[in-house]
């Protein structure tokens, strides 16, 4: 099977935050099936994984940062022969201000 996942974020601030993702802890970088897409209308950071391996899994993080401080959001996504679930996805939204 060919899995497709994307996970969605809202992300304010002022001034705006420097984002960056990360798997498993370790910074993620722009990659032919990695890509990541802003909408400044409003605010939503979407990360979009293009057929899905096992080595995909685990904990997706964003962290946002600005002089107001620090905000994180973690998606721990698991793949099984049958299906991709989310495991585990807390803060979808947040705002630093």
């Amino acid at each position: 099977m060919d899995f497709y996942f994307s996970l969605p974020i809202k992300v304010k601030g002022s001034p705006a935050p420097t984002l960056q993702w990360y798997h498993n802890g370790v910074e993620l970088q722009q990659k032919p099936r990695y890509r990541i897409t802003v909408d400044t209308d409003n605010g939503e950071r979407t990360l979009e994984i293009t057929s899905v391996t096992y080595e995909d899994t685990g904990a997706y993080q964003l962290v946002a940062e600005n002089h107001s401080g620090r905000a994180t959001t973690t998606c721990v996504i698991n793949l099984t022969s049958e299906y991709l679930e989310v495991l585990q996805f807390k803060n979808k939204k947040f705002v630093l201000l």
